[in-house]
């Protein structure tokens, strides 16, 4: 008891400790992968797949560490002690009752490769339902502007539908096993009492030490029905694994080079030097495209939607890497530089501005830690959205909300043209 109860106390205090951890790294090592892949990567993504994989992917690895993985350990321990014991009384007996682990590690077998597929599905159903469901909340204005509600209303069902129904089926597979695993161990034990009472009567074997016998195989109850649920269990946790590592081991299509170039004190020499890209393999957006920009000289692109005016932008910080050609920032091959450098040497405003739900002196100090107020200010100045935000209540100490929701459009850009002008 004493034994028991210590194992009990290991399994739930460094059980939840070492299952917290490895979601932690879990979660830190997918966060730094995915700051790390190139636009390339992101644009094929949905944001609530990857959010899923980060949060319920990771959480059904870690029940699994946590539940699972210390509890095949307490089986497999008390498998090893009771058929020593079982040995030492009867090896008879033993052989007999034992004689049904292989029925019973097949229909494990059968039910483990059951449920890995079905939780993927299911798993892969908890990801659409939260891209739904983000993408809803992220759109919340569209959706009332144009009285959609109950279109999203009858998709979000869909999904939620879906995702019930494979989970039934989940529920019905572990439905049928129990019992059937429960009927094996019973099985057992018929067979154990049969042989038993013949070797009692041929006088082999003793009432007493049936009995023992029998107690050894009664232990052995809840250990067989805890290996059905720790299947279950591992097979979502395989199928989680899965998904995460599909992050983890993602290759990002812009890398930097070990030996890369820092750029110091940057002139602004820009060009383009038979330039191609395209953001797949069939439609080519630029092609052989030559352009110079000196320093302190503005060019304007003009073009039609879709022409690459942004598509260029993009590829001077390397967001993306070019198919074909070069790219030169005062005579150096962009792909020579390291990221950091080249990104703070190229101060970018896009059309789609993103602000952090912050204050106005945070979102306007991004990366410039170290920014005094008096710079902040005369960087806001610059960008002429002083006077609106010392108009404000809370001037710079005001909450500008979820992606700057409470900015006109005008105000965002200049809010982020004020950040740029800090950060040079």
């Amino acid at each position: 008891a004493l034994l028991r109860g210590a194992f009990a106390f290991f399994q739930t205090y460094q059980g939840e400790w070492i299952s917290q951890r490895v979601a932690y790294d879990l979660r830190n090592r997918i966060y730094d992968r995915l700051q790390r892949l190139s636009f390339a990567y992101h644009d094929r993504q949905q944001t609530g797949q990857l959010m899923s994989r980060a949060t319920q992917d990771v959480e059904a690895v870690r029940w699994f560490i946590h539940m699972g993985v210390l509890r095949a350990g307490y089986i497999f321990l008390l498998l090893i002690a009771i058929l020593v014991l079982m040995a030492v009384t009867n090896w008879k007996l033993t052989l007999v009752a034992w004689a049904f682990l292989p029925l019973i590690a097949w229909r494990s077998t059968v039910m483990a490769l059951s449920l890995r597929p079905l939780w993927m599905k299911i798993q892969e159903g908890l990801a659409r339902l939260t891209t739904v469901l983000q993408e809803a909340l992220t759109g919340a204005r569209v959706v009332k502007a144009f009285a959609r509600e109950k279109h999203e209303g009858a998709k979000f069902q869909h999904e939620a539908e879906a995702l019930f129904e494979d989970s039934y089926r989940g529920s019905r597979i572990q439905a049928v096993n129990s019992p059937m695993m429960t009927g094996l161990w019973l099985a057992a034990i018929g067979a154990t009492l049969w042989f038993g009472g013949r070797e009692v009567v041929n006088g082999n074997l003793n009432i007493g030490e049936l009995t023992l016998f029998l107690l050894y195989l009664t232990m052995l109850n809840m250990p067989v029905r805890m290996l059905g649920w720790i299947i279950m269990i591992s097979s979502r946790a395989q199928s989680a694994a899965q998904r995460i590592f599909e992050i983890l081991d993602a290759e990002s299509a812009v890398k930097e080079k070990p030996d890369a170039i820092e750029i110091k004190d940057c002139r602004g020499h820009v060009l383009f030097e038979d330039v191609s890209f395209g953001y797949d393999s069939i439609s080519p957006v630029l092609k052989r495209v030559n352009l110079e920009a000196k320093p302190g000289q503005v060019i304007a692109l003009m073009g039609p939607t879709g022409s690459g005016k942004t598509t260029v932008v993009n590829l001077m910080p390397r967001f993306y890497d070019v198919t074909s050609g070069r790219i030169t920032i005062d005579g150096i091959d962009i792909r020579d530089a390291s990221l950091v450098s080249l990104r703070r040497a190229i101060g970018t405003v896009q059309q789609d501005v993103f602000l952090f739900s912050a204050t106005m002196r945070d979102n306007i100090a991004y990366g410039a830690v170290s920014a005094s107020q008096e710079q902040i200010e005369a960087a806001a100045k610059a960008a002429h959205i002083h006077d609106h935000i010392v108009s404000l209540p809370d001037g710079y100490d005001t909450w500008v909300g979820e992606r700057g929701i409470t900015l006109s459009g005008g105000q965002k850009q200049r809010i982020a043209i004020a950040h740029r002008l800090l950060m040079d």
